[in-house]
């Protein structure tokens, strides 16, 4: 039986719904289907935007469609909570902050320096990559009553200073949260980030791929915690003091001091003079013919070969063109005999093939890897760059993940793309074809890095593209089966997944192609415009919820209960109950675990839902006190569908 493999696709889908012994009634919406109340993804949809499509449906390509600003904030009275907006020196900025002051006043302002320090009431320096300086920035705003409401982020505007931090905006971004959310607001957070550069729309803008990577938080950060929004506004600037500067500074002014709405579920957002662009995805057909881009025997080098993706590409290559290949990775597949076996089935379909050890990101060892399979097969013709970590402990929440996680995510894909690049300068190739995420769409609970990387690769191509006759393309697939876990209808099958690359390289894309099995429109609004999220009432019934077999049950329980009823509908529930034969969906433990740290006033990482997926076990941990890190063993996790990416997140205990 077919399962979804980690690859580079997007996350897995949460437990398959088993009834429950207990009355039901959906609130918003069945697991895994998206479905809202037996209607389809959205009321009136049609019902086929939840079925798996043929292949020749599920390319899309992004584009930009002109938006209405926001109209402006009438401006009535004093504002009660502070605009905090986290700045640099430099004039642009400066420009931009003078404007929001003659519209928001009340405004609190972070700048980066050596150490923390609280200049006035209004001013603040901190370390940009010490976590514990957001920590203390968050504490003394709610310590003096000036809990922001609006936060917005403009150190990513640089014009043309190329000495900024590459990614000084991420691990802001990633820090700020995680200091929110330790405080347990009940308030609501909107965050902005403004950038210049970072978007491609006129074709003249200076692209500057690291930019892109803050994308990642800003996607991934709504999804963990309910009560934050973020978005990303990207601008061109234009001439110093010039009319067309003037014109942006009332147009940002506007649109980050207007009261949140529907505009503001547009994630990604651009200014290019007076208009306002929002960012789509159109869905485009290949066809089944089209340029043939692979050569008879060709000399193709697959980063990341040795994985279950690289691999199926390596025996497609070997079968339809007897292609020569140099796969590498990091360390050896499987030793001995299986690795044998697996290169004689490569040569049985009529390729020849050389593996050899070398990690993306060095570029010793990459050079080494290409020279010699250039000395035994000739030039290369074509790449596959595959490279890349999809488990383990570095795919974490917000809550815990640290720069080594980062790091761990952006070696292959960010710092192997650049080896790559350099290398492969000066070659005759007819492709380099990079294997991005879904992730880089949808996000995912627990995909903040990941999602960055491969938004930087997503980036990356569209720059290289520009710059080079190498044709890039940069694809950000749906998840892909292998033999690890049992999702029938699940994922795309090797035969889906070698046809789809096959239509890819046949046909002139854009440097960006999306591929996802179902409707993306529907899981954008799903997972990034957040559409159909049900938010638990505020008042908690409190008759007895626990079935008759429970002998006694102490306050935590009780409060888990009483929410669990309260959202998932179930009347009666034993505190041995699986959350997950409940019925949930990742999306209704997010919702959940939001209101659960509200009413608890903890500090409860999603993952640990599936690490103690009881009332009892959850109870236990959230009651006993602070324990040493557990050793955890990091396992062949199934990326799937983007309805409960953080299934990945369970960690096998030792």
């Amino acid at each position: 039986m077919g399962s979804v493999s980690p690859g580079p696709g997007a996350p897995a889908p949460a437990a398959a719904h088993n009834p429950f012994e207990g009355k039901r009634y959906w609130k918003y919406g069945e697991p895994l289907t998206g479905t809202v109340e037996g209607k389809g993804i959205s009321p009136g949809a049609s019902a086929d935007k939840n079925e798996k499509k043929a292949v020749g449906r599920w390319f899309y390509i992004p584009s930009w469609k002109l938006s209405l600003a926001p109209l402006p904030d009438p401006g009535t009275g004093t504002p009660q909570r502070p605009m905090l907006v986290f700045m640099h020196d430099d004039e642009p900025v400066t420009r931009f902050v003078n404007g929001l002051a003659h519209k928001h006043p009340y405004i609190v302002k972070v700048k980066t320096g050596n150490a923390f320090n609280r200049v006035n009431e209004f001013e603040y320096t901190l370390d940009p990559d010490e976590p514990r300086d957001y920590d203390r920035l968050i504490a003394l705003l709610a310590a003096n009553k000036q809990t922001p409401f609006k936060i917005i982020h403009f150190w990513g505007v640089t014009g043309e200073n190329r000495d900024r931090k590459k990614l000084m905006e991420f691990y802001s971004l990633v820090y700020l949260t995680r200091a929110l959310g330790k405080h347990h607001f009940s308030e609501s957070f909107h965050i902005s980030v403004v950038t210049d550069n970072m978007q491609e729309i006129t074709g003249e803008e200076a692209l500057d791929p690291w930019k892109a990577v803050v994308l990642g938080p800003i996607k991934v950060v709504p999804q963990e915690y309910l009560n934050i929004s973020c978005r990303s506004i990207d601008i061109r600037l234009p001439e110093p003091g010039s009319p067309g500067e003037e014109k942006l500074i009332t147009l940002l002014t506007t649109e980050l001091t207007a009261e949140p709405g529907e505009g503001d579920m547009a994630p990604v957002i651009a200014y290019r003079g007076s208009h306002r662009w929002v960012q789509c995805f159109e869905p485009v057909q290949a066809g089944t013919s089209g340029r043939q881009r692979l050569r008879e025997r060709g000399v193709y080098l697959i980063t990341g070969g040795l994985g279950h993706i690289g691999m199926m590409l390596a025996k497609y290559l070997a079968r339809t063109v007897k292609a020569r290949l140099i796969l590498t990775g990091r360390s050896s597949l499987v030793p001995g005999e299986e690795w044998e076996r697996k290169k004689q089935e490569i040569e049985a379909l009529g390729g020849e093939v050389l593996v050899l050890r070398a990690d993306a990101a060095d570029r010793e060892q990459m050079q080494q890897a290409i020279n010699r399979g250039e000395e035994q097969f000739g030039p290369l013709n074509g790449v596959i760059h595959a490279a890349g970590v999809i488990a383990g402990p570095s795919i974490k929440g917000i809550r815990e993940i640290d720069k080594i996680d980062c790091q761990e995510q952006f070696r292959a894909k960010v710092e192997g793309l650049e080896v790559l690049n350099s290398l492969l300068q000066g070659k005759d190739l007819d492709f380099c074809f990079l294997m991005s995420s879904l992730a880089a769409v949808l996000g995912g609970l627990g995909f903040t890095a990941y999602s960055a990387a491969n938004l930087f690769m997503d980036a990356f191509a569209q720059k290289a593209n520009r710059e080079n006759r190498i044709p890039w393309i940069s694809v950000n697939w749906d998840a892909w089966q292998s033999e690890t876990t049992p999702l029938p209808g699940e994922g795309i099958t090797p035969e889906e997944g070698v046809e789809a690359f096959r239509q890819i390289l046949s046909h002139p894309f854009a440097a960006r192609v999306v591929v996802s099995t179902r409707d993306l429109s529907a899981r954008i609004d799903q997972w990034i415009k957040r559409k159909y999220l049900h938010r638990p009432e505020d008042t908690l019934e409190s008759s007895e919820v626990f079935d008759k077999s429970t002998v006694s049950f102490n306050q935590t329980e009780r409060s888990i209960a009483l929410i669990c009823r309260n959202f998932f509908g179930i009347e009666t529930i034993g505190v041995h109950d699986n959350f997950f034969d409940m019925g949930a969906s990742s999306l209704d433990i997010i919702q959940f675990n939001s209101k659960l740290r509200e009413i608890l006033k903890k500090d409860i990482a999603v993952e640990q839902w599936f690490e103690y997926p009881t009332i009892a076990s959850l109870a236990g941990y959230l009651d006993s006190p602070p324990a040493a890190p557990r050793t955890v063993r990091p396992t062949d996790r199934s990326v799937n569908r983007a309805e409960a990416t953080f299934r990945i997140m369970r960690r096998e205990k030792k």
